[in-house]
């Protein structure tokens, strides 16, 4: 729970900063996939040997 905790409330932050300078929710939304995929990446190091077929194919399987 307490890491469910430390990511929601920075996320809720920067929803709100991101909102306050006039981005879409879909750009939000967007935004966000972006990031997870980018923190996916740098924790999963095997994703990172992936080629670019094999990433497509982890990024089609892990949309929300």
């Amino acid at each position: 729970m307490l890491e469910a905790h430390r990511i929601y409330w920075p996320l809720e932050r920067l929803k709100r900063h991101l909102r306050n300078e006039d981005w879409t929710m879909s750009e939000i939304s967007d935004f966000l996939h972006d990031y997870e995929v980018a923190r996916q990446l740098r924790t999963n190091r095997r994703l990172s040997d992936l080629t670019a077929a094999g990433l497509v194919d982890w990024l089609q399987k892990n949309q929300d």
